[in-house]
Order: structure tokens, then C-alpha cells, then sequence
């Protein structure tokens, strides 16, 4: 592993660089809030992809060689090279990880993630509101289509024990067809959830939520961010460093006389 080492002190503008970029990159990440959500996945898919891309130019930039064309290294541990080279890429995987878990991370870091799911009695419902890590004022407007569906009976609380207590929300409008609750400094270390029982099916219960400045993703869709993030930028990521891996330590040129 001593070679590794070596080739990071020969190369260390470029290992400096890779962790300047990385530094702005995470410095940066928190102040992307006020920009739309596809513009910043877009933004931290960019930085991932060229973290990866100056590790693999850092890490296959040719050795010193000697008269006969290796190093003493090579000569003296044959083996040397092959275990080098697997923890290259081992080290290449692990930053093409790293992106994608920042890419993930994205779509719940700056954003209230709302889930509306049914329970085991077809009338009864359950709400669910995750903060992002910036503290905002939510307003949550509940409403049924009228005068079809009512709401027999709701509540809310805070979703888990460990959960900081939400500031006690203000009640607006309340009626047997709707309800608006405002929230005020929704933040990261809470949680909070509404339970309701309908006269129809919980499904008919419509629910909006709004900020001032941030965005607000159902369950759905911020699953389908994730798993769109997972398969096509992580495989896409993990196949593109592969293969410039591969061209730059020379695997599939043709041998020079």
C-alpha cells in the first residue's frame, strides 16, 4: 500500500484539489436551498462527477520509471502493482458512493417530505411531516369534496417519543370539511403527524402543504428520486469511472514498441 501513498505525495496539487473541491462542494450543499430541486440535483451530480473523475486522474498518473521500464518497487514485488491497483479502485468506488449518497441525501436535506397513508380501517388516515434542516412556517390546508365527505374526527401530535415537541400550531378555518393548521419554525429535530377519521374512504382527504421558500415532496415522488438516483447516476457513475479507470492505466491501448 506503500505505493499508494507515493503516488498521493508525488501528486499531492492534485489530492488537494480533489479535496478543496469536495470541501466547497459540502460547504455549498447547505446553502442550496433557495434554488429548485432538479437545478440542485443537477448541481451536486456535476460536483460528484468530477470529484470521481480528478481521483481517477490522481491515481493513474505514471510512476517514475527506470532505464529497464519499472520501478524498483515493481521489480522487487511483482504482486505489488495488482494490490495497488484493487485499492485504487476500491478508493474510486468509495468516492462514486459518496456522490451518490450526497445526490440522495439532496432530495430530503433541503425539502419537507409529506406522507399521507391509509390505515387498517379504510376511514381512517394518518399524516406525516418531515422537516428539512432549515427551520420554516408550514401551512397545511386539509379539505374534503363537499358535501360528499366530512371529517368525523381529527388530531395531531408529535410522530415519535424522541421527537422535539412542535410549537402548538395556530387552527384556522376549521370546519367539518377542511381544516388549515399553520406551523411555525418546523425544524429538523421534529416531526409531526395528524391522524383523522372520514366518513368516506381516507384516501379523499386532499392535503397541500406550503412554505415560504421550501419546497414541500410527497412520499411518492421523493421515492422516485431516490430510486432514479440509485440505479441511473450510480450505475451511470460507477460504469464511467470503470472505464476511464481502465483507458487511463492503459488496459485497452495497444502496447507501444
Amino acid at each position: 500500500m506503500s505505493d499508494l501513498g507515493d503516488i498521493l505525495k508525488k501528486n499531492w496539487d492534485a489530492a488537494a484539489a480533489i479535496v478543496g473541491f469536495t470541501s466547497s462542494a459540502l460547504l455549498t450543499f447547505r446553502s442550496l436551498v433557495e434554488m429548485p430541486l432538479d437545478f440542485r440535483l443537477i448541481l451536486i451530480g456535476v460536483f460528484g462527477s468530477v470529484m470521481v473523475a480528478l481521483l481517477v486522474v490522481t491515481l493513474t498518473r505514471p510512476p517514475a520509471r527506470s532505464g529497464a521500464g519499472f520501478t524498483s518497487k515493481e521489480a522487487a514485488n511483482p504482486a505489488g502493482p495488482r494490490v495497488v491497483k484493487a485499492a485504487k479502485i476500491v478508493l474510486i468506488l468509495l468516492a462514486g458512493a459518496l456522490a451518490v449518497f450526497l445526490l440522495r441525501l439532496t432530495v430530503t436535506y433541503h425539502v419537507i417530505h409529506l406522507n399521507q397513508r391509509a390505515d387498517t380501517d379504510p376511514a381512517v388516515g394518518g399524516i406525516e411531516l418531515q422537516p428539512s434542516h432549515f427551520p420554516t412556517d408550514v401551512t397545511i390546508n386539509l379539505s374534503t369534496p363537499q358535501p360528499d365527505v366530512r371529517i368525523l374526527d381529527w388530531s395531531f401530535k408529535n410522530c415519535r417519543a424522541s421527537d422535539d415537541p412542535v410549537d402548538p400550531p395556530n387552527i384556522q378555518n376549521e370546519t367539518e370539511f377542511g381544516i388549515t393548521i399553520h406551523l411555525y419554525k418546523f425544524k429538523t429535530s421534529q416531526r409531526f403527524c395528524i391522524f383523522y377519521r372520514l366518513s368516506d374512504r381516507a384516501e379523499r382527504l386532499t392535503v397541500n402543504a406550503a412554505t415560504p421558500s421550501i419546497e414541500v415532496l410527497r412520499d411518492n415522488r421523493v421515492s422516485a428520486y431516490q430510486k432514479s438516483i440509485l440505479l441511473y447516476f450510480g450505475g451511470g457513475l460507477c460504469l464511467f469511472a470503470v472505464v476511464f479507470f481502465s483507458y487511463r492505466c492503459s488496459w485497452f491501448r495497444t502496447p507501444r514498441n
